[in-house]
Protein backbone atom coordinates (compact mmCIF):
# COMPACT_ATOMS: atom_id res chain seq x y z
CA UNK A 1 0.00 0.00 0.00
CA UNK A 2 1.09 2.99 -0.97
CA UNK A 3 0.63 6.69 0.89
CA UNK A 4 -0.32 9.97 -1.32
CA UNK A 5 3.20 11.27 -1.34
CA UNK A 6 4.69 8.13 -2.43
CA UNK A 7 2.33 8.11 -5.53
CA UNK A 8 2.94 11.64 -5.70
CA UNK A 9 6.97 11.12 -5.95
CA UNK A 10 6.97 8.35 -8.37
CA UNK A 11 4.52 10.15 -10.51
CA UNK A 12 6.65 13.18 -11.11
CA UNK A 13 4.32 15.68 -10.09
CA UNK A 14 6.82 17.83 -7.31
CA UNK A 15 9.16 19.12 -10.15
CA UNK A 16 11.51 21.17 -8.25
CA UNK A 17 13.12 20.18 -4.74
CA UNK A 18 11.63 23.64 -3.17
CA UNK A 19 8.07 22.04 -4.24
CA UNK A 20 8.96 18.70 -2.86
CA UNK A 21 9.83 19.96 0.39
CA UNK A 22 6.43 22.21 0.44
CA UNK A 23 4.54 19.34 -0.42
CA UNK A 24 5.93 16.81 1.76
CA UNK A 25 5.83 19.88 5.08
CA UNK A 26 2.16 20.37 4.26
CA UNK A 27 1.50 16.23 3.65
CA UNK A 28 3.35 15.32 6.93
CA UNK A 29 1.69 18.94 8.60
CA UNK A 30 -2.25 17.70 7.65
CA UNK A 31 -1.46 14.59 9.77
CA UNK A 32 -0.41 16.13 12.93
CA UNK A 33 -3.48 17.33 14.91
CA UNK A 34 -4.69 17.45 18.31
CA UNK A 35 -5.61 13.67 18.11
CA UNK A 36 -1.87 13.00 18.31
CA UNK A 37 -1.35 14.93 20.94
CA UNK A 38 -4.34 14.44 23.32
CA UNK A 39 -5.68 10.70 23.88
CA UNK A 40 -9.47 10.08 24.36
CA UNK A 41 -10.22 11.06 27.71
CA UNK A 42 -11.19 9.08 30.65
CA UNK A 43 -13.78 9.28 32.91
CA UNK A 44 -13.90 7.63 36.32
CA UNK A 45 -15.97 8.31 39.41
CA UNK A 46 -16.23 11.83 38.82
CA UNK A 47 -12.05 12.53 37.46
CA UNK A 48 -11.60 13.06 34.16
CA UNK A 49 -7.98 12.02 32.37
CA UNK A 50 -6.80 12.56 29.11
CA UNK A 51 -3.52 11.44 27.68
CA UNK A 52 -1.11 13.61 26.48
CA UNK A 53 2.07 12.70 24.33
CA UNK A 54 5.06 14.84 22.80
CA UNK A 55 5.54 14.55 19.06
CA UNK A 56 8.63 15.54 16.96
CA UNK A 57 8.43 15.47 13.17
CA UNK A 58 11.60 15.83 10.87
CA UNK A 59 11.69 15.73 7.25
CA UNK A 60 14.17 15.99 4.21
CA UNK A 61 14.03 15.91 0.22
CA UNK A 62 16.37 16.48 -2.08
CA UNK A 63 16.96 15.66 -6.14
CA UNK A 64 19.98 15.36 -8.44
CA UNK A 65 20.65 16.20 -12.22
CA UNK A 66 23.87 15.66 -13.77
CA UNK A 67 26.10 13.54 -14.96
CA UNK A 68 25.67 11.27 -17.28
CA UNK A 69 25.28 7.37 -16.24
CA UNK A 70 25.91 6.20 -19.14
CA UNK A 71 25.93 7.23 -22.77
CA UNK A 72 22.46 7.65 -23.43
CA UNK A 73 21.30 8.53 -19.88
CA UNK A 74 21.29 11.49 -18.16
CA UNK A 75 21.86 10.79 -14.31
CA UNK A 76 18.17 12.28 -12.16
CA UNK A 77 16.71 11.42 -8.86
CA UNK A 78 14.79 12.95 -6.59
CA UNK A 79 14.15 11.50 -3.49
CA UNK A 80 12.23 12.50 0.27
CA UNK A 81 11.87 11.23 4.06
CA UNK A 82 9.60 11.80 7.20
CA UNK A 83 9.26 10.48 10.42
CA UNK A 84 7.35 11.03 13.74
CA UNK A 85 8.42 10.05 17.00
CA UNK A 86 5.67 10.11 19.69
CA UNK A 87 6.08 9.71 23.07
CA UNK A 88 4.44 10.00 26.35
CA UNK A 89 4.19 13.51 28.00
CA UNK A 90 1.86 13.07 31.03
CA UNK A 91 -1.66 13.39 31.55
CA UNK A 92 -4.50 15.77 32.75
CA UNK A 93 -6.48 15.35 35.33
CA UNK A 94 -10.02 17.33 35.34
CA UNK A 95 -11.52 16.86 38.91
CA UNK A 96 -14.31 19.18 40.60
CA UNK A 97 -14.11 21.51 37.50
CA UNK A 98 -10.13 22.08 38.03
CA UNK A 99 -7.70 21.03 35.50
CA UNK A 100 -3.84 20.34 36.22
CA UNK A 101 -1.48 18.58 34.30
CA UNK A 102 0.68 15.77 35.65
CA UNK A 103 4.36 15.16 33.51
CA UNK A 104 5.42 11.57 33.11
CA UNK A 105 9.48 11.90 33.44
CA UNK A 106 11.37 9.71 30.98
CA UNK A 107 14.22 8.50 32.72
CA UNK A 108 16.75 8.13 30.04
CA UNK A 109 16.44 12.12 29.76
CA UNK A 110 17.03 12.70 34.06
CA UNK A 111 20.24 10.86 33.16
CA UNK A 112 21.31 12.62 30.51
CA UNK A 113 20.25 16.34 32.07
CA UNK A 114 22.15 14.80 35.78
CA UNK A 115 25.48 13.31 33.32
CA UNK A 116 25.52 16.87 31.69
CA UNK A 117 25.26 18.76 34.90
CA UNK A 118 28.71 17.36 36.14
CA UNK A 119 30.09 17.83 33.00
CA UNK A 120 29.24 21.77 33.21
CA UNK A 121 29.97 21.51 37.11
CA UNK A 122 33.51 20.29 35.86
CA UNK A 123 34.24 22.71 33.21
CA UNK A 124 33.23 25.65 35.21
CA UNK A 125 36.22 24.45 37.92
CA UNK A 126 38.45 24.35 35.32
CA UNK A 127 37.74 27.42 33.99
CA UNK A 128 37.53 28.59 37.88
CA UNK A 129 41.38 27.55 38.30
CA UNK A 130 42.32 28.90 34.83
CA UNK A 131 40.99 32.10 36.29
CA UNK A 132 42.34 31.94 39.52
CA UNK A 133 46.09 31.37 37.93
CA UNK A 134 45.74 34.31 35.45
CA UNK A 135 44.83 36.48 38.34
CA UNK A 136 47.76 35.20 40.29
CA UNK A 137 51.04 35.62 37.13
CA UNK A 138 48.87 38.99 36.41
CA UNK A 139 49.19 39.94 40.52
CA UNK A 140 52.91 38.70 40.99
Amino acid sequence: MSTDIEQETQGGQFGRVGNLRERLANWISGRAGVKMIFGEPVEKDGITVIPVTRARWGFSGGSSSGGNTSENHKGEGMGGVGGVKVSPAGYVEVRNGRARFHPIYDPAMVTQIIVASGIVAALLQVVRRLISKQRTKSQG
